[in-house]
């Protein structure tokens, strides 16, 4: 009984090891930097819990299946023998709602144009997007769309172990390559609307948040849009150059979420979101070699060291990041380390019934390696999709004409790696001697946060060299009007004010101040009193003209701030602006406005329990085997990034 307990509690503290580094993991804050990292950003934007991707552990990652004791047999002579197997798993993700607050910090998105009744009116909920970035109408109002992630594998896992006694009595080794087909759809169910789909589901399998609306009105992006969108064109020169004519907004809340062009927007390259993706990989070569170093007829122990290599997606590359759910499989990291594993009987009947434990449990450290991701901003969550004005060029900083999403600038190539990942599992297990076997277990997961140094230049080539500055509700043109004595009129300068105005402090979901602001009015503020010397520029996205011709009021409450030095004059002759080239003083980003946090994943730990029927032809001289299984895994609810799952299996082997 001693060394029963010796080898049980061996065993077990080496399968708690995940647990233990998982537990030190939940602390995000300062995981993303290291000694020459570029996070310059405060804890708590660190610890945002919306992040910029999403995957969670690797499908080919499962000590149920992989564990030795599925190959193990007792020799009291050496013996070299061998083991091939080939097992079918089917896991389906659960828990949509946790996917989505992982990535948008809810279980959908909410969105209300700058100019808006609700945002007017102040009663705009605090996570509702401004509409204006999306293409979406200004006055866009009480647009919303529910998404509900869910993902599907499908794994073939060929596995051969082989004891080598000829070499070293006690040495084996164990190969698996699991193959895996995996589909990710956007939204659990797709082209069909709430209630009674995606949406009810959705809200009804979180365990953080109850709320949830009933009704919907539509589909889209596969997922569950409420509200009607609004057709009201952007003003002349809040979205465009063109100052004669008004900007349609996108035709559909698809084409928003995707990126279409519209007026100056040049499209969005990375972060779409379009519905569902398939993907078949190799999810890694995973390698055991170990030694068991105590084996009697009733007990083993054993520890063996753990190689994984990378075959899986590819993620030094953009194919991961232009959609926002795109699927990832395997780790793509080297992998290294170590484990233990055993097995006790606590009963046996003249070898007819018997009921054993078996334990096994490894950690593995995953080396740097360079990978593509998309930031978020220090303004906040989904700051990458803000809109970003282009400027003429470092010495001349006129708009371009151009702008640009945020995501297309701060997708950067970084090195990646996790200090540890492990499993460890306990699993009960009765058999007869007839071939039969039942077993039930558990078994916990846990990997590390994510460390993140090295950004490098943006990876989209087409942003090399770019001069940008965040637009916010900055127009890009503005028109003119001057006192001719009687009224105000039109300036007659066609092409209007070319706006360098930037709004660094904006979030994604209000508009911020204009960064140095100065009114665009000579005098400051106009009066309407002295003929031919009196012109002022105004806001086209705030400039209410109630009458033919604007009265003084108007005009002053819709003045044009421009980033300026302290002084703008305006030539009463020509209408333009007399400044020299330098008055212009936009606040341009920067690699310091990145939060490197937000592209790299917090560490966190799921559960899984487990049960399997299996059945040995002991008297066939190969041992054919078959066996079945079912498992249920589950996270934290604030483990945004563990995938809650349940699976099943069937697999077979052969022995050698």
């Amino acid at each position: 009984m001693k060394n029963h307990l010796t080898i049980f509690w061996c065993i077990a503290i080496a399968g708690l090891l995940p647990l233990a580094h998982s537990l030190r993991a939940n602390d995000c804050c300062g995981g993303c930097g290291c000694s020459n990292s570029t996070d310059t950003n405060s804890v708590s934007s660190c610890c945002s819990s919306a992040k910029t991707l999403w995957f969670p552990r690797s499908a080919g990652d499962n000590l149920v299946l992989d564990q030795h004791r599925l190959s193990y047999e007792y020799h009291e002579e050496c013996c070299t023998y061998g083991n091939f197997g080939v097992a079918y798993r089917y896991q389906q993700s659960t828990k949509g709602r946790r996917i989505a607050e992982g990535l948008f910090g809810g279980s959908g998105l909410s969105f209300a144009g700058s100019q808006a009744t609700s945002r007017l009116n102040k009663t705009v909920k605090a996570s509702t997007l401004l509409a204006d970035n999306f293409g979406l109408s200004h006055v866009q109002d009480n647009l919303s769309i529910s998404l509900c992630p869910k993902v599907q594998n499908h794994i073939v896992d060929f596995k051969l172990y082989a004891r080598l006694d000829n070499l070293v009595p006690g040495l084996f080794m164990q190969i698996k390559l699991p193959m895996v087909h995996t589909n990710w759809k956007l939204s659990g169910k797709q082209n069909k609307c709430c209630p009674g789909s995606c949406f009810e589901s959705c809200c009804n399998s979180s365990c953080c948040d109850s709320s949830c609306a009933t009704s919907a009105t539509s589909c889209s992006v596969a997922g569950c849009q409420t509200g009607t969108l609004n057709s009201t064109p952007f003003p002349a020169g809040y979205m465009s150059n063109l100052l004669n004519e008004t900007i349609a907004p996108v035709s559909s809340l698809s084409d928003a979420l995707n990126g279409i062009g519209f007026g100056d927007f040049q499209g969005r390259a990375y972060g779409k979101f379009s519905g569902c993706h398939e993907a078949t990989r190799l999810a890694g070569v995973y390698f055991d070699l170990g030694y068991n170093f105590m084996e009697c007829p009733n007990k083993h122990c054993g520890f063996y060291l753990k190689v994984v290599a990378p075959t899986g997606t590819d993620m030094n590359s953009t194919n991961h990041l232009r959609n926002i759910f795109h699927p990832v499989v395997g780790d793509d990291h080297w992998q290294l380390g170590a484990g233990i594993s055993g097995h006790t009987e606590l009963y046996n009947c003249n070898d007819c019934h018997s009921f054993a434990v078996y334990l096994q449990g490894y950690v593995v450290h995953m080396f740097d390696r360079n990978q593509v991701r998309a930031f978020d901003l220090v303004n906040g969550p989904m700051s990458r999709y803000m809109l970003m004005k282009e400027f003429k060029s470092a010495t001349d900083l006129s708009y371009n004409n151009k702008l640009w999403s945020v995501i297309d600038w701060s997708a950067r190539r970084a090195k990646i790696h996790v200090d540890v990942k492990g499993e460890g599992l306990i699993e009960f297990v009765y058999k007869n001697d007839c071939g039969f076997s039942a077993g039930i277990g558990y078994e916990i997961y846990g990997r590390s946060r994510e460390k993140l140094c090295k950004l490098c230049m943006p990876y989209n080539s087409i942003m090399s060299g770019k001069v940008l500055g965040l637009k916010g509700c900055a127009p890009v043109y503005a028109p003119g009007y001057t006192f001719n004595g009687a009224n105000f009129v039109g300036n007659g300068v066609a092409t209007g004010y070319n706006v360098s105005a930037t709004q660094s402090n904006a979030t994604p979901y209000v508009c911020g101040p204009v960064d140095n602001a100065r009114n665009v009015s000579d005098p400051n503020p106009i009066t309407g009193t002295t003929a031919n010397l009196e012109d002022i520029y105004v806001n086209p996205l705030t400039f209410a003209q109630a009458g033919a011709n604007p009265t003084v009021a108007e005009l002053n409450n819709a003045v044009l701030q421009e980033s300026s030095g302290p002084i703008i004059t305006i030539s009463h002759t020509t209408h333009l602006v007399t400044n020299a080239a330098g008055y212009r003083k936009p606040t341009l980003l920067t690699d310091t406005a990145i939060n490197p946090c937000s592209g790299a994943l917090g560490g966190y730990f799921t559960n899984k329990i487990f049960g399997h029927l299996d059945y040995v032809w002991e008297d066939h001289c190969r041992k054919p085997t078959l066996y079945a299984g079912a498992e249920g895994e589950f996270g934290r609810c604030e483990d945004k990034n563990a995938m809650n799952a349940w699976g099943v299996w069937i697999g077979g082997a052969l022995r050698f």
